[in-house]
């Protein structure tokens, strides 16, 4: 008996969409510091809510939720490169094998 490919392949979106979200939190903990802490004085990021977005995971575009990241000193939003990554159809496989 065969199944068709997309069996295979859509009980893996959301253990990627996690890994993805997981991504997300640690580089915006790097950036930001952990949350509901008291953040230091020399800290110019911060974290500034979520949006509502789509990532791709191979082919299949897929919503999300990306934290925000602010500089308070500059009133910029900071690019998140993990979100950057995931904007383009398998553009994070570049480079591998």
């Amino acid at each position: 008996m065969t199944f068709p490919d997309w069996i295979y392949v859509w009980p893996s979106f959301p253990l990627g969409l996690a890994a993805v979200e997981e991504q997300l939190q640690q580089e915006v903990t790097q950036l930001a510091g952990a949350r509901y802490a008291r953040k230091a004085d020399d800290q110019t990021c911060r974290r500034w809510g979520q949006q509502k977005v789509s990532v791709y995971l191979a082919d299949q575009k897929l919503p999300i939720q990306v934290p925000l990241v602010r500089n308070v000193n500059a009133q910029t939003e900071v690019a998140l490169a993990t979100y950057e990554a995931f904007q383009q159809p398998r553009a994070w496989m570049k480079g591998s094998c």
